[in-house]
């Protein structure tokens, strides 16, 4: 996602809505696209915030499925978002 874009300008909706992490929770792409493009430096920081929330969700996710499979061929990445 290039939060950059126009088309992020008044759209009310988190990053990610499938996201708990305290960026999602409290912020709009439209907020965080104003932070960007003001060159804000309090954008990166939430943007590494919830970068940081999605890797630590992932790994648990594998962790999850190895120690259920016992396997690394058999991860599930199902619900990592491609866009």
């Amino acid at each position: 996602m290039n939060i950059k874009r126009l088309e992020y300008a008044e759209d009310g909706s988190p990053i990610d809505p499938t996201c708990t992490c305290m960026v999602c929770s409290r912020y709009t792409r439209a907020y965080l696209r104003h932070l960007f493009v003001a060159r804000e430096p309090v954008g990166a920081t939430l943007n590494s915030i919830h970068n940081l929330a999605f890797y630590l969700d992932t790994m648990a996710r594998v962790r999850t499925d190895l120690m259920r499979d016992g396997s690394s061929m058999c991860v599930s990445m199902e619900s990592v978002p491609l866009e």
